[in-house]
């Protein structure tokens, strides 16, 4: 099995049984139905002899990485020392494991949850409210995990001309080129920023976006705790205001903004926050994104997702533009805190 494609229907339902029968769930009952959304790794709704679950099938080529193994083990054990503290779903631990091999696969169960992820534009004051107190609820928690470190600011040398020419897709090819100068900047201002804000960290979640909260009714629930570490608090809260106060036509709704302050404002302090070492700390996730799917559309990773990487580049670079646009809408607003 190891040896044949996974996206093969008959083998993936080989694979998806053998799986669950290994961690002791019994057999499949019906056929799995793969969930929209994985950008990196594939989600499956499947109905054992033991109940309904979600199974998340790791990435073969990341999962390969030196330290992934043990990063996806210790964002687990983040997310069980917060679960006390804010509503939250991870993976099941069995036999004292998050993280399983069947085949030479990974994959990891979750409990099945009942409920949506609310994007822009339908994203009201009162989310962001109660995403705000999430966030300071993490923050103060100051939680610790045995062997997760802090990780050093970051002074990797991206080669990205050479990548770019690597990138098999024309249009993305161009874009690329055309806004390097505007990337390394981007860059530069974030490596900066970060070793600015190296000296205060704290364990949290890092990829608050909307589609890793479920919402049921009102009650938020964080899921997909994978790039869990540690992270400057104003970073994290300078990446949250721009995935929840989204419009979704490109601008900021002040009132959600002016919600998620008041909300963190209320459990943490405001006063004196480092907001424009946090606003240039917050390019961090996109300019990490952007290099990735740059491999991805050069055929560096695996060969199918090529497709998804050139649109992936195109989607992060105009993310990149419209957040360098918002930065100053943003730093004038929290300069009233």
């Amino acid at each position: 099995m190891e040896n044949m494609s996974v996206n093969d229907g008959t083998v993936l339902y080989a694979l998806l049984e053998k799986c669950v029968e290994e961690i002791g769930f019994g057999h499949l009952l019906e056929a799995p139905e793969q969930l929209s959304g994985g950008l990196l790794h594939r989600m499956f709704r499947v109905k054992t002899e033991k109940g309904l679950f979600a199974l998340k099938l790791l990435n073969d080529e990341i999962m390969k990485r030196p330290q992934a193994l043990r990063n996806m083990r210790l964002s687990e054990k983040a997310a069980e020392e917060l679960k006390s503290i804010v509503p939250l779903a991870g993976a099941i631990p069995i036999w004292g494991a998050h993280v399983h091999n069947c085949h030479e696969h990974w994959f990891m169960v979750y409990p099945w949850l009942e409920g949506k992820s609310i994007f822009p534009p339908a994203i009201q004051p009162a989310h962001c409210m109660r995403m705000g107190q999430i966030l300071a609820d993490i923050h103060g928690a100051d939680v610790q995990v045995d062997g997760m470190e802090i990780e050093k600011p970051d002074d990797e040398n991206r080669d990205w001309k050479h990548l770019i020419s690597l990138c098999r897709d024309d249009a993305c090819k161009e874009m690329m080129m055309s806004l390097l100068p505007c990337i390394l900047q981007w860059e530069r201002k974030e490596c900066e920023a970060a070793l600015k804000l190296a000296g205060e960290q704290v364990i949290s979640h890092r990829d608050l976006d909307p589609k890793n909260v479920m919402w049921q009714g009102m009650q938020p629930i964080l899921i997909d705790w994978e790039a869990a570490g540690y992270i400057n608090p104003w970073q994290e809260m300078a990446e949250c205001l721009f995935y929840w106060c989204d419009d979704g036509h490109g601008n900021l709704q002040k009132g959600c903004f002016q919600a998620f302050v008041a909300a963190y404002g209320e459990k943490m302090p405001l006063h004196g926050a480092p907001w424009q070492e946090a606003l240039n700390a917050a390019y961090k996730g996109c300019i990490e994104w952007l290099y990735y799917n740059l491999r991805r559309a050069a055929g560096l990773e695996r060969e199918e997702e090529v497709p998804m990487g050139a649109q992936q580049v195109k989607l992060t670079l105009e993310a990149l533009q419209n957040r360098e646009r918002l930065n100053n809408v943003l730093f004038t607003w929290l300069q009233e805190y």
